[in-house]
């Protein structure tokens, strides 16, 4: 990797490395048996009058080993060279007078009586010494252990005096890793040097370690030839008071001294012996002016004795606690991983997102280094991390540069196109647009001015232009107001997309909205104008919804962003036909499905489209309110068309008073509840009422109306009927329940009830018919009380239009599917009420509104085949054993002697009275006996409350 061979990098990574250490230090996991003895600044300073300076006769030195020896130390290892005989003349010492000679012989005499001693080999010169020479005395150097072929290649080795070396337990090495090294920092070692002959001779620390443990050299884990030290923490110089302030416990070498003068004469020693028994003892310079100092990861300032480094290692040996370097081959594995993976990010994402999800990345890796590390792997930092940020910057540039050109390719096509919103989108990521071509889930918008080219040949050209100028500037406004996007003018008509070039999940809604607020605003453009002389227009809309290709088309050298497909055309055909029907926005049936329910539209039929073999669904948006939104233009002629704008205007106030809040529906279906129960009376039988509450409160609270106080009510009547009154009270009839055959047909026909409920199908069908007619003067409770007796006509005669059955439907099965029962109840109950019906002789006199049983049964099992709904739970037997009516026959339901409906001020129903639909219950018109039922004597209300409790114990009852 040449990346990690630069020397910059090389820092770096000795600085990440620096910084784990420091990171992980652990001064109290040091060893307690390891000593250091100080020739320090105070020793030196107080033998100079005796011995003059540095250094000491070697007769000194020996006074220290015998303490350490009369105090059992386990080994003794002196980090101070003793190379050449001592040649110093006469000196004075304890009452005698020696020479060097003889203190070289004292030296050498206590270091054969201790046995235990590791002198130190200088290996920081070549050529002083042959590895030949030193041959004869390695076997001797760690009795019986001998190593081969395992330490760094040294030329030689320059060992202690022969009276020293031939008497020494072991000799070990000073060499450090040079290589290793920046501003002088030691940061490893090599455990083993190797000479000529394949012998082997350690570092200090590892041979004093080797002799306290009884080790192999084969048991120390290495890099190549090094060895890496595992520092528990920083070097201390100790306090005044001896034994205090450092990693290990430091003595001075003056203290250890006097020690053993006092000792030798009987008398008390400063230092207890204690202090020094079965532990390895390292004896080493710290004085400042002898410069025996190493830089470590704990200090760029070079005070750390070399003796601290040698019992760093000592410690590292006799713990067992290494660290080791990752090999090679993982940095690269992990380079080109980070590297890779950078560059890619980069490559795929935004600026600040590939920065931000890089910078998590690279955060990541650093924990994991330093996990790693507290596990004793060194891990590479620097060079995976450098080409992290190398390979981001590059893809961040190379991105930035491509976004630029992305960019400006989007100002050019959508521009003046797109609302401001989705062209700050599409600047940010202009891959959204996807200019090369997809197909994609929308909707499309074609609206056009009805008879403006008569219109304008008897125009100016300029007023034309102008006019026609004005128009479009408020389409688009529009458009863009409600997330759509200018596709194109083709002469007078407006082009809309919905859903491209970004995604949009409303986009049915949308394009709808955006279809009425077109008309809307027509109308006040239309006001501006006629104030003006000018001709007023008129416009028809046309939106479909569907899979369509969208994407940059044209040829080499003009192209624009637009659409195609049959859905496309469809829309185009819708609306042409607003002529036909007299509509001013026709849908197609794919739209009207992907629309909120609460949104009101027409059925117009199934009407035959150029281009398609197939009869298309259309339906127009229901909305009074469009007569004064945007009156037609004989709307704002003078006279008497013209007063039609003010009726207008009064139709929207009285659909807009039949909105309610939550309170007012309830108290509306309260009314409308009262007079059903009146009607048909209730089942006196508070464990029925039970369990159908169980059932019905399962699937409520699944609906999308939870929060309602939902009241579910058996009728007392043999009648087969079901009613959902507005506020959340749905109503079954005994007859009913007596057909039914298992709880998952309960559910499917509750849930059914329940979607005319949460989606307010009553108060739909009133506010779509004008029902209700009301003065000007009426008050809220005359409102609340005339929709009362309408919405009660409606439940009663089932005047709920074939759009609201079918949706109805598929939310019933829905909710029961999600509770787990079987979607397929619902199908199964109304194949059983149609052969109940089979002899009625008006079975086949269908309401055109309302969906015969069979298609009906197919739409369901289309729902349930494309929705996936495959719950399977029927129930059975817990149905029967709450459920014990038997059905009685259509021919012997006793009916009503009165079978008018003039109940509390209702209108009657008149000539469509009698209802003829083959099916009576889950919202569809029933047969006259069924609808007419007699209802039981008691309308009194049976109250059950059910718990959370027995919600869930029931909801496990539900298994198939």
């Amino acid at each position: 990797m040449l990346l990690s061979s630069t020397a910059a990098l090389t820092a770096l990574e000795n600085s990440t490395y620096d910084w784990r250490l420091r990171l992980e230090a652990d001064p109290a996991a040091a060893r307690s048996d390891i000593v250091i003895v100080e020739i320090n600044d105070s020793s030196l300073a107080a033998l100079e009058p005796v011995f003059g300076r540095w250094p000491w006769p070697r007769a000194v030195h020996a006074a220290i080993i015998d303490f350490l020896t009369r105090a059992h130390a386990k080994v003794i290892a002196y980090d101070v060279l003793f190379l050449e005989p001592d040649s110093r003349g006469a000196f004075a010492i304890g009452g005698g007078t020696m020479t060097g000679s003889s203190s070289d012989a004292a030296l050498a005499a206590s270091i054969a009586r201790a046995g235990n001693v590791v002198l130190l080999a200088d290996a920081t010169y070549d050529g002083l010494q042959s590895g030949a020479d030193a041959s004869a005395l390695m076997p001797a150097s760690l009795p019986g252990k001998t190593w081969r072929g395992r330490g760094l290649d040294r030329p030689a080795l320059r060992l202690p005096a022969a009276p020293f070396s031939e008497r020494a337990a072991a000799v070990g090495h000073n060499a450090l890793v040079h290589h290793e090294r920046d501003r002088g920092t030691v940061r490893a070692f090599e455990p083993f040097l190797q000479f000529g002959n394949g012998l082997t001779v350690p570092s200090l620390g590892l041979a004093a370690a080797l002799m306290a443990t009884g080790k192999s050299g084969d048991d120390i884990p290495r890099d190549g030839t090094r060895m890496l030290v595992n520092y528990r923490g920083p070097y201390q110089r100790a306090s005044p008071k001896p034994g205090e302030g450092g990693l290990y416990h430091t003595e001075s070498a003056f203290d250890v001294l006097l020690s053993e003068e006092k000792a030798a004469a009987g008398a008390v020693p400063p230092i207890d012996p204690e202090v020094f028994r079965d532990k390895v003892v390292f004896i080493g310079i710290s004085a400042a002016g002898l410069h025996d100092v190493v830089v470590t990861p704990f200090s760029n300032s070079g005070s750390t004795p070399g003796v601290f480094l040698h019992a760093a290692v000592a410690d590292d040996v006799m713990s067992g606690r290494y660290l080791r370097r990752a090999p090679a081959w993982s940095t690269w594995a992990l380079t080109a991983v980070l590297g890779l993976g950078a560059g890619l990010i980069a490559l795929s994402l935004t600026v600040w997102p590939a920065l931000l999800t890089t910078a998590g990345g690279a955060a990541i890796y650093a924990v994991g280094l330093v996990i790693a590390f507290k596990r004793g792997w060194w891990v590479e930092a620097a060079t995976p991390l450098t080409a992290t940020a190398i390979a981001a910057f590059a893809g961040v540039t190379w991105n930035y540069f491509v976004e630029g050109r992305d960019r400006r390719r989007v100002t050019r096509l959508f521009g003046r196109y797109v609302p401001k919103a989705v062209f700050d989108q599409l600047q940010a990521n202009p891959a959204l647009a996807k200019l090369g071509g997809t197909r994609r889930e929308m909707s499309v918008l074609f609206s056009d001015i009805r008879g403006f080219t008569a219109a304008s040949e008897h125009a100016a050209p300029e007023a034309v232009v102008a006019q026609l100028n004005e128009y479009f500037s408020e389409m688009v406004r529009v458009l863009h107001a409600h997330n759509g996007t200018l596709d194109k003018f083709v002469g007078d008509m407006v082009m809309g997309l919905f859903g491209a070039p970004v995604e949009d999940p409303n986009h049915a809604q949308n394009a709808v909205n955006a279809g009425l607020a077109m008309v809307k605003a027509l109308g006040d453009l239309n006001a501006k104008w006629k104030a003006e002389g000018l001709q007023p227009f008129e416009i028809g809309i046309g939106i479909n919804s569907g899979e369509m290709i969208a994407g940059n088309i044209g040829s080499e050298a003009i192209m624009s962003y637009t659409v195609i497909g049959d859905a496309v055309n469809l829309a185009s055909r819708l609306e042409s036909l607003n002529k036909e029907f007299g509509t001013r926005i026709i849908i197609s049936d794919a739209t009207r499905q992907r629309l909120p329910r609460s949104m009101e539209m027409t059925p117009l039929g199934d009407v035959t489209v150029k281009g398609r073999a197939q009869k298309v669904a259309v339906f127009a948006v229901t909305c009074m309110a469009l007569l004064a939104l945007a009156a037609p233009a004989w709307a704002q002629l003078p006279g008497k068309l013209g007063s039609l704008a003010g009726k207008a205007q009064k139709a929207k106030e009285a659909v807009d008073s039949l909105v309610f809040t939550d309170e007012e529906e309830q108290a509306l279906g309260k009314q409308v509840s009262d007079q059903l129960r009146l009607r048909f009376g209730v089942v006196q039988d508070k464990a029925v009422h039970k369990y159908v509450t169980l059932v019905g409160t399962v699937l409520a609270k699944a609906s999308s109306r939870p929060a309602l106080p939902w009241k579910f009510i058996v009728l007392d009547t043999d009648g087969v009927n079901a009613y959902a009154a507005p506020g959340g009270f749905i109503h079954i009839t005994r007859g009913a329940l007596s057909l039914l055959q298992n709880e998952s047909e309960l559910a499917d026909m509750l849930g059914h009830e329940i979607a005319h409920v949460t989606e307010q199908h009553t108060i739909k069908a009133i506010r779509q018919g004008n029902a209700v007619k009301l003065g000007a003067e009426a008050t809220r409770s005359q409102v609340l009380s005339a929709v009362a007796d309408k919405s009660y006509q409606i439940l009663y005669e089932g005047a709920y239009d074939r759009g609201q059955e079918i949706d109805a439907d598929k939310t019933g099965v829905a909710l029961a599917n999600k509770a787990g029962y079987a979607p397929a109840g619902l199908s199964a109950f109304l194949a059983r009420l149609d052969e109940r019906n089979k002899d009625n002789p008006d079975r086949n006199g269908l309401f055109a509104s309302h969906p015969a049983t069979k298609e009906r049964i197919d739409k369901i099992a289309k729902e349930i085949s494309s929705q996936k709904l495959t719950a399977s739970a029927l129930v059975a037997a817990r149905y029967k054993a709450s459920i014990s009516y038997k059905p009685v026959p259509l021919a012997a339901v006793a009916v009503t002697s009165d079978s008018k409906l003039g109940l509390s001020g209702m209108t009657a129903l008149g000539g469509e009275k009698k209802s003829n639909s083959t099916i009576a219950s889950a919202g569809a018109r029933g047969g006259v006996q069924d609808r007419d039922a007699k209802g039981g004597p008691n309308s009194a209300v049976v109250t059950v409350a059910v718990t959370p409790t027995e919600i869930a114990d029931f909801k496990k009852g539900i298994v198939g």
